[in-house]
């Protein structure tokens, strides 16, 4: 078999097109291109030469440049000529076979290729037509006849066609409709690049297919949100792109046909093709989304710490952490931090900068994300994004506190940083809870800077939102915004417009006018609208109010309402660019979109729509529309591994696999939606908490059953065994389980735990008392099921006197 990198066809064509390629070699279904650096192995149609392919592809090959060869990898001449007497006759009788076996139906039954074994997609007619489908409009007219052809079989047919069985339609998902590796998604999870998806969650790397992403999605018919999981997650490889830059700073880079969500001139929302998109164009960005993750590895006030490092800290000199800053609340706060988790190690003052030197301290910052803290590679860490909301606000409060100030005339926030990916994330964070903020560049390396500095900046609406959301922890600084927000009782900003729909406000006044049920004030403000051809939010939630008090229907006032709860925040386009990047894809049954830098992304199947203009069913090789709410369904174990289910008020513990195997027929795998089943967790309700408070010890959490809402069986080719004392757990690398480290019990994925970590199979910990001069000392303790009454009686311990006898040794302890 050929060696080298097994890349797409696409990205054989792109190195063909820079020049890169010296050989080509085409065999029956594969091209094999040579580089000066490596061999890129292609797959294609059997039967395609090389010469039209890239030529169809608007790249034809030059044999001055590439030198090309065709193997013909068959013996059939040989053959041939031996065979030449009775070939005509095996033909003749093939032919005469293939008629009768046609007469016999096939023609009569445009739907025979349903009998194919490829899994349904929907069995309902699919809705999805072409009007759904951005761009591809070349693709699109090709399909037209075979469209035609599919709804109108009876004319084709009295013209001497054959009825096909079926139309294979072969492309990457979306149809090449991809964004670049670096932009910020909304997840289940909390925020992250869409490169990261197959850090933090499964997918198979054969079908593609992605468990339990679930994506902030935006439905443009009945213009509101949902949330939608993803079926499948690609990585296409590098193509060529373009980025487009908004007024705020906001900005997408993705391919020429990758579309996103624009308000037209008639004041409908639309998806436009990134190639087709022109300055002055007005996209929308969605705010205060609020996706935050469930990730407790890291408490408040160590997201308040990572927030004032990250600002004003330094971890680049051995095992020394430093704060350098001269606000006494935040020079207390580090030293009584170190003082309650690090009291063996003391804070040293240098001037303005206070050290602590400690590896163990050090070590669980970085195991927590933080980096060197080099100004020009800070970053949030993904402990942060993926934390719930008061934790990222408790960054966010440490990071503005160091390196934020707010103006003194007037309700303004500014934020610098070197770090252009940190600027980006910190926009992002503020977007999601609701704060839109303009990012742009202070100073220009070409300017005479050394780096070019990042700003953000936040006034008008945003500052109100930032004020009541997010703020400071600082005093000095919260007083100031406090002062500035009784000032702002009333913001009407001439930014926050949504444009487009002044000719749709003023017909639905008219009805009003007619009617005679406005007023001066409300006419006066139509004036306007007339005159400037633009609409504010604060207008359009004062005519919705007073619209929705009349006793008539006016029109378009629900779309008006649900423009305004849908939080879109229109900003135009000033910068329009090209490149060459890196690119990845969603497949998002139903909506077909998901937020991605704030954008409405869009992502469709032209298959789907190809049956839905036909009017035919839709099958699919990739797998199933239904994505059962399930996160990290990847993450598994095997069959052995026993577990504690209640099921009907009785409780069993046994075999995963024996309990969920009973859901499945055969060798079926796959998501089976389960009821009334219950297993053994945990309430994470103190989650964020370890150690001795208020006189009295505190666990980490409490144990209670939860509810199964679905089971996953599925083949995987690598398992991992894990080997400790109490025996060996067998379970797949994504799958967690509970570990101490450094005094805190933490959920490690079995590919990252190291020899010698202590595992924690009952996820309680105890922190006892502090005895001056001796180490901090630790307990932990069996499962305690507070809302458990009478106690829990399991049936294989019943009549097991010996086990009782342990169990209720082991409690004592």
């Amino acid at each position: 078999e050929e060696r080298g990198e097994r890349v797409s066809i696409s990205e054989v064509i792109t190195a063909v097109k820079k020049n890169q390629v010296k050989q080509i070699t085409a065999t029956e279904n594969r091209i094999i291109a040579v580089t000066d650096q490596k061999t890129l192995i292609a797959d294609k149609a059997p039967g395609t030469d090389a010469f039209e392919l890239f030529k169809n592809a608007g790249v034809p090959l030059d044999p001055t440049k590439v030198k090309v060869t065709q193997k013909d990898e068959t013996s059939l001449n040989n053959w041939i000529s031996v065979l030449g007497g009775i070939l005509p006759v095996i033909l003749m009788v093939a032919f005469f076979y293939f008629i009768f076996r046609q007469a016999r139906g096939t023609q009569e039954s445009i739907f025979s290729f349903g009998q194919s074994k490829a899994k349904l997609f929907n069995r309902d007619l699919p809705k999805t037509t072409f009007a759904d489908v951005a761009g591809v409009d070349e693709a699109k007219q090709e399909l037209t006849e075979i469209v035609d052809f599919l709804k109108n079989p009876a004319k084709y047919k009295a013209m001497g066609a054959r009825t096909p069985k079926g139309v294979l339609m072969v492309g990457p998902s979306g149809t090449g409709k991809c964004v670049t590796g670096n932009t910020i998604v909304w997840t289940n999870k909390g925020l992250m690049e869409i490169r990261e998806i197959p850090r933090y969650y499964f997918v198979d790397p054969l079908s593609h297919v992605v468990y339990g992403a679930g994506l902030a999605s935006f439905d443009t018919d009945k213009v509101e949100s949902q949330d939608k999981f993803a079926s499948h997650w690609y990585d296409l490889g590098e193509q060529e792109t373009v980025k487009v830059r908004l007024a705020q700073g906001y900005s997408l880079e993705g391919t020429p046909e990758h579309p996103v969500v624009v308000m037209t001139t008639d004041g409908t929302l639309k998806f436009r093709k990134l190639s087709d998109i022109q300055e002055g164009d007005q996209i929308a960005i969605q705010y205060g989304r609020g996706m935050f993750g469930n990730l407790t590895l890291v408490d408040e006030d160590t997201g308040y710490l990572m927030g004032l490092l990250t600002g004003d800290g330094n971890m680049s000199h051995a095992s020394r952490i430093g704060l350098t800053n001269v606000d006494d609340e935040i020079v207390t706060f580090f030293k009584n931090y170190a003082a309650r988790h690090y009291a063996m190690s003391a804070v040293t003052e240098r001037g303005q900068s206070y050290l602590i030197t400690s590896w163990d301290f050090k070590r669980y910052l970085y195991e927590m994300g933080m980096s060197y803290l080099l100004s020009f590679d800070k970053v949030v860490p993904s402990t942060i994004l993926q934390a719930p909301k008061k934790v990222q606000v408790a960054f966010l409060q440490g990071l503005f506190d160091t390196d934020a100030y707010v103006e003194k005339k007037r309700g303004a926030f500014e934020y610098t940083t070197v770090s252009e990916r940190m600027a980006r994330q910190i926009q992002m964070m503020l977007l999601n809870l609701g704060v839109i903020a303009s990012l742009n560049i202070k100073g220009k390396k070409e300017n005479g800077y050394y780096r070019s500095v990042y700003r953000i900046f936040v006034s008008g609406a945003g500052f109100v939102a930032f004020g009541k959301t997010v703020g400071f922890r600082l005093k000095r600084k919260q007083q100031l915004v406090e002062i500035h927000l009784k000032r702002m009782t009333r913001v009407n900003t001439n930014i926050d417009i949504i444009p487009g729909i002044a000719n749709l406000v003023e017909q639905s006044w008219r009805v009003l006018s007619k009617k005679k049920l406005s007023n001066e004030k409300l006419s006066k403000t139509i004036d306007k609208v007339r005159w400037r051809m633009r609409v504010t939010r604060e207008t359009l939630k004062e005519y919705i109010a007073y619209a929705s008090s009349v006793s008539i229907e006016v029109p378009h006032l629900e779309y008006f309402r649900s423009l305004l709860e849908a939080n879109l925040f229109f900003s135009p386009v000033v910068e329009k660019s090209c490149d060459l990047a890196r690119v990845y894809d969603f497949t998002v049954p139903k909506t077909h979109s998901f937020l991605g830098n704030g954008f409405v992304n869009h992502n469709t199947l032209l298959a789907r729509a190809t049956a839905g203009e036909a009017n035919v069913s839709f099958f699919s090789m990739a797998g199933s529309e239904f994505m059962e709410m399930l996160v990290g369904v990847g993450a598994s174990v095997t069959g052995e591994t026993p577990i504690l289910i209640k099921q009907k008020d009785k409780t069993k513990l046994l075999p995963i696999g024996e309990f969920v195997d009973q859901f499945y027929v055969g060798n079926k795998e796959g998501i089976v939606p389960v009821e009334d089943v219950l297993t053994l967790g945990f309430q994470p309700g103190k989650a964020g908490f370890y150690g001795y408070k208020h006189g009295k010890m505190q666990t980490i959490s409490e144990s209670r059953f939860k509810k199964v809402s679905s089971v996953f069986r599925h083949k995987v080719s690598q398992i991992y065994e894990i080997h400790y004392l109490g025996g060996i757990i067998k379970t797949t690398a994504d799958h967690s389980v509970f570990v101490r480290r450094h005094g805190r019990i933490m959920a490690i994925a079995t590919k990252d735990i190291k020899k010698g970590d202590l595992l924690v199979e009952l996820p309680l910990n105890i922190r006892l008392p502090y005895v001056p001069g001796r180490r901090q000392r630790h307990k932990i303790v069996a499962h305690e099921f507070p809302e458990e009454k009478p106690t829990i009686l399991l049936d294989v311990w019943n009549d097991d006197k010996l086990l009782s006898e342990q169990y209720a040794f082991a409690m004592a302890q």
